[in-house]
């Protein structure tokens, strides 16, 4: 299975929402790199407009993008047999969610912003390590952004993408 999901806890947030952290084991069996596009909240619809992007090498290892705007979502490009686990992954959700949630990832062979190459907005090479075990702790923290990127003025522009599969997992969130 290319994705793996289970609930560590729940914290508040701001209010409506409390986050959940996941941990995320994410696997590459393709022979050639792919995006992984996870949602950065519940019931978030399907990836559109963006209007910007933090980049974070997680633990030196993984680099994650944060894509914000109208459905904001994170990237991560796997190279060929990559196994990453992501520990403590946030997601915003509801605070009134239900007790199993559906979650679905993307994989894609490429994606575009605005018609530009999705590497291009990382700022940095974006392709992650062969295996790797990292907190995605700083992804809440917002702390160890290594890079920034927005539109003029912010503007929402289109994401577009060449995709693999579409990959729902349910998720018990009681403990």
């Amino acid at each position: 299975m290319p994705v793996v999901i289970r609930f560590v806890s729940r914290q508040p947030a701001h209010p409506p929402f409390v986050q959940l952290n996941l941990d995320i084991a994410l696997e590459n069996a393709r022979a050639e790199p792919r995006w992984f596009l996870l949602p950065d909240h519940l019931n978030g619809g399907a990836i559109s407009g963006i209007d910007s992007v933090n980049v974070y090498k997680l633990g030196g290892q993984v680099v994650v993008g944060h894509f914000s705007g109208t459905q904001g979502f994170h990237a991560l490009l796997l190279p060929a047999g990559a196994q990453i686990t992501l520990r403590k992954f946030p997601l915003r959700v509801s605070s009134q969610h239900p007790e199993v949630i559906s979650l679905e990832i993307v994989t894609a062979a490429e994606f575009t912003v605005d018609g530009e190459a999705a590497q291009a907005w990382f700022g940095m090479d974006a392709l992650s390590a062969l295996q790797a075990d990292v907190s995605a702790e700083p992804l809440v923290s917002q702390r160890e952004v290594k890079y920034t990127r927005h539109t003029p003025e912010y503007r929402k522009v289109p994401v577009q993408m060449v995709e693999d599969e579409r990959i729902t997992l349910e998720v018990n969130t009681t403990r």
